[in-house]
């Protein structure tokens, strides 16, 4: 009993133009990838303007503004002195 090999096909290796072929598609994908995110940022970016602008006009919400930073300076400024005069409070003993 002989088993007839002939009929099977050979195989061969993939020309150049098919890698060239694969290339491109795998570059093709990187910017349809690229695409996506950017698409993907500009969107989010537009829902939180829209928020961020809905609590704008809102007299309840609370957002940074120059005067709310001014008092947070001044706070701050409060506090290293506190502080400086607890160390030399501490020094002192």
């Amino acid at each position: 009993m002989s088993i007839d090999l002939s009929h099977q096909v050979r195989y061969e290796a993939p020309k150049q133009t098919a890698s060239i072929r694969t290339r491109t598609r795998r570059i093709l994908c990187f910017f349809l990838a690229l695409y996506a995110v950017v698409v993907f940022g500009y969107l989010t970016a537009t829902l939180a303007t829209f928020f961020i602008d809905r609590d704008a006009e809102s007299g309840e919400a609370e957002l940074a503004s120059a005067k709310s930073i001014k008092a947070l300076q001044a706070e701050i400024t409060g506090l290293r002195t506190d502080i400086q005069a607890l160390v030399q409070q501490d020094i002192d003993k």
